[in-house]
């Protein structure tokens, strides 16, 4: 059995990006696109873009409740 394979011994470890991350990827591969003359996947690119970018909002909104007072987030809404 010296040819039995582990589950995970060939998967090499990826470093997790935050959203800012993907974010300036994105808009590097948007100018890359354009450069090159690929109108629809720079199109598609800018869709991508504005979803990251509502993630990148949805993140800071979720610091920013972190940060509130936990009495307060258990108050009912008014």
């Amino acid at each position: 059995m010296a040819d039995a394979v582990k589950p995970g011994s060939g998967v090499p470890r990826v470093q997790l990006r935050r959203v800012d991350d993907l974010v300036g990827r994105i808009e590097a591969l948007v100018s890359d696109a354009q450069a090159q003359g690929y109108g629809t996947l720079a199109y598609f690119l800018e869709t991508a873009l504005i979803e990251a970018r509502i993630q990148l909002d949805r993140e800071a909104d979720e610091c920013r409740s972190r940060e509130a007072d936990r009495k307060e987030l258990w108050l009912p809404e008014r």
